[in-house]
């Protein structure tokens, strides 16, 4: 952080050095809560007779995070539901008056458009977990919103879960346990696809939290790992871990007996494992997608379990959720599906309750949150994007010190751009414009000779310490910035 403001005000100082117009910034509702009461409506999965059962059950709707107590303590007013749609549920009916909404991964109460617009006191979205798809983050940031997180609060459970779904698979459990509870006895049905997961191929579609912790996770069962992701890990942990990382997906996936899928629900990954790409993949491939239901196609699945072309697919996301009961997921064969569970452990539960309170009790002092939780912020992406708006073109020659921080800056802004965790709609396009701000920018350090030393050094050092695994641009090449802010826009 201190890097960070540090980089903030050499922007700052170079901005006031120019003869730039001010940048233009999105309206906000503001962050930070007012004096008085606030209204706070949390939706949560209903547990009926099983709420009681476990005094940490505290992420369904009867044991509402464990917060209202405290709550209602410091005189705000806390709604809790289960009931989130159609026009006339109980969510809607608190909608217009409220300040902040908790939604959670597991019963998503969609925040769209048109909810938020009916919104008008709303400032604060929090998810109880990770994953934020469930909003409509464009509206966010165009209403001038803050969306937020428990990032990391479940990655020990969903990475747990995934590995637990690749030995169901890997070992043909279920038609056993099918066995045993319908009175029958065949190991022959059994044992004609049971494999051991040793010196199989594991290739994980995602490398952010999760995907690594899965790739260690398997390194004791002597697996092939292979991984693609935007972002390449460390060379000292990829050594530790024994994985390999692939550029090309379309060319690690027919390599692979085990996929898994560990990458966001964005309009770029939506479909992305449509029939074309399935038939590509290795016959009798193990799939597991603990990510979002929504990136497969779901038809496309459907017949590739029925054909024996996918031996295997588990996971515990499905599109919609909650899935209707005539979902054909629920009847293909060869599937080990389950509801959305992997990430709302009783230890997950704890993790992302205490952090949605820290994140309520910042609120109500005026404070941030912790800078890895935000996904918008006052209307701002915020993950890994640069403090300010678009940096004017200076008329000056930076100093040593800023040609630092435009290397510690480019490297933030790099390894979120990288990252296909963080890759989402507002970032993508917030990006885009930073980096034509930072092309204008490295444009003038190199037009500067007695600079170009400093400047050459700390800027390539910040490409080269973020392990982007794309072409590196060219630092003294405005094109190369440009043509990088173009493809993501």
């Amino acid at each position: 952080m201190a890097m960070k403001r540090a980089a903030a005000s050499a922007v700052r100082a170079l901005i006031s050095s120019g003869n730039s117009a001010p940048s233009s910034v999105l309206a906000s509702r503001g962050l930070h809560a007012a004096a008085g009461s606030k209204k706070i409506v949390g939706v949560f999965y209903k547990a009926n007779e099983y709420a009681s059962m476990n005094p940490n059950f505290l992420g369904c709707a009867e044991n509402a995070l464990g917060i209202r107590e405290w709550l209602e303590s410091q005189g705000h007013q806390y709604i809790v539901t289960s009931d989130k749609d159609g026009p006339h549920c109980e969510l809607e009916k608190h909608i217009p008056d409220l300040h902040v909404l908790i939604t959670t991964p597991f019963h998503p109460a969609y925040v769209t458009a048109e909810r938020i617009k009916k919104a008008k006191n709303l400032q604060l979205l929090l998810t109880a977990g990770i994953g934020s798809d469930h909003v409509d983050l464009k509206a966010a940031a165009e209403a001038g919103l803050t969306v937020a997180e428990v990032t990391g609060s479940n990655v020990v459970s969903v990475a747990e879960d995934e590995l637990m779904r690749i030995l169901i698979l890997v070992r043909n459990f279920l038609p056993g346990h099918h066995q045993v509870i319908n009175g029958e006895w065949n190991v022959a049905a059994i044992a004609y696809r049971a494999y051991d997961l040793e010196g199989k191929t594991v290739g994980t579609v995602g490398a952010g939290r999760i995907g690594r912790l899965l790739l260690q996770r398997l390194k004791p069962f002597n697996c092939n790992l292979l991984y693609h992701d935007r972002l390449k890990m460390d060379p000292q942990l990829e050594s530790e871990i024994g994985a390999k990382f692939e550029e090309d997906l379309d060319a690690m996936l027919p390599k692979c007996d085990v996929i898994v899928i560990n990458m966001p629900l964005t309009e770029k990954t939506k479909g992305m494992f449509d029939k074309e790409r399935i038939a590509k993949l290795k016959k009798g491939v193990l799939i597991v997608n603990n990510a979002r239901g929504a990136i497969m196609d779901t038809q496309a699945v459907v017949d590739a379990c029925s054909s024996g072309h996918i031996a295997g697919y588990s996971g515990d996301v499905w599109n919609p959720q909650p899935a209707p009961k005539d979902h054909p997921w629920r009847y293909m064969p060869n599937q080990a599906m389950t509801p959305h569970v992997s990430g709302t452990t009783i230890d997950g539960q704890l993790r992302y309750a205490a952090g949605v309170k820290d994140m309520l009790e910042r609120y109500f002092k005026g404070e941030d949150f912790p800078p890895q939780n935000y996904i918008v912020k006052d209307g701002s992406s915020r993950r890994g994007a640069l403090e300010g708006h678009m940096v004017p073109f200076p008329q000056t020659a930076p100093n040593d010190a800023t040609c630092d921080s435009i290397g510690a800056l480019l490297r933030e802004v790099l390894s979120a751009l990288a990252s296909y965790e963080f890759y989402d709609f507002v970032l993508k396009r917030r990006l885009a414009k930073e980096m034509r701000s930072w092309a204008s920018l490295k444009l003038l350090i190199y037009n500067q000779p007695d600079r170009r030393s400093t400047a050459q050094q700390s800027v390539y050092l910040g490409w080269s310490s973020s392990n982007w695994a794309g072409p590196v641009p060219d630092p003294a090449n405005q094109s190369d910035f440009l043509n990088l802010a173009t493809e993501l826009s």
